[in-house]
């Protein structure tokens, strides 16, 4: 792995982040984003060391760190003596691949130069322009730059469903983080979007790697934070994927009277 790091910028959803983070409280919510800033500057994960981490959250001090640490530790991975983020972990490899295709690139003299040609252009074979391109000045056809909020419709997810059986929705959410990765980096041109989105999940391969490794779920909550979460849940609404199974699933993680005083209010 190269030692490249991409410290200069980091991407924040923060769609996904209001959905997950809706229970903070502003003083949490100014502990986690100063532990991911870290994170990220560093390239690495947290140290599991309070001594250090009050510091780092910019806690007023040692007890105030312990009264927020609860709540904020529920979004990362405790092990080895460190804390993992599995969403930073994969923002943080994607930019990695990133800076290390930008340097080959740039050993190899940058982008190679595609041959400009016309219809009609009677030069040598090797400028000539393809039969597709072709086709596309004879019919008046242009390719238009992919939206970079491209979304699959219903007839492309059908596809998939029946090309890629094997492409679960953890799958599938991880490659549109990619593909949108992609989109941002090459900005590509098309004249059928669907069908660019098509061809690049075709491609998925599934192999084990740390992405795979990374997406285990975050430590459960503390014991004391089950009955605030399940007060507003409705069955099909949103569960934060860090919470583990849902409470309809008949799996939850929940302590089991906060479970039947749920489902008695609007349980299954």
């Amino acid at each position: 792995m190269s030692s490249a790091r991409p410290d200069t910028w980091m991407p924040l959803y923060w769609g996904d982040y209001a959905k997950a983070t809706a229970h903070l409280s502003a003083a949490q919510h100014g502990a986690y984003l100063m532990l991911l800033k870290h994170y990220w500057s560093t390239g690495g994960p947290l140290p599991d060391d309070d001594g250090a981490l009050w510091r780092i959250a910019c806690a007023d001090s040692p007890a105030h760190w312990r009264k927020l640490r609860p709540v904020v530790m529920a979004f990362f991975r405790i092990g080895d003596g460190v804390l993992r983020h599995a969403r930073v972990e994969r923002e943080l490899e994607k930019a990695r691949r990133y800076i290390e295709a930008q340097s080959l690139r740039g050993q190899k003299g940058g982008r190679p130069r595609k041959p400009t040609a016309f219809a009609g252009d009677t030069r040598s074979e090797s400028t000539s322009p393809s039969p597709s391109r072709i086709e596309s000045l004879e019919t008046g056809r242009k390719a238009n730059l992919i939206s970079s909020d491209f979304k699959p419709g219903d007839d492309d997810l059908a596809w998939l469903k029946a090309a890629r059986p094997d492409i679960g929705p953890a799958l599938l959410e991880s490659r549109m983080e990619d593909f949108r990765l992609w989109l941002g980096t090459n900005r590509p041109m098309s004249f059928n979007a669907s069908a660019s989105w098509r061809s690049f999940m075709k491609r998925t391969h599934l192999v084990a790697t740390p992405r795979a490794e990374s997406s285990k779920a975050s430590p459960l909550p503390p014991v004391e934070e089950w009955a605030s979460r399940l007060k507003d849940y409705r069955p099909g609404k949103y569960w934060s994927p860090m919470w583990g199974p849902k409470p309809e699933s008949g799996h939850c993680h929940a302590p089991a009277a906060d479970l039947a005083t749920w489902r008695a209010g609007h349980g299954p």
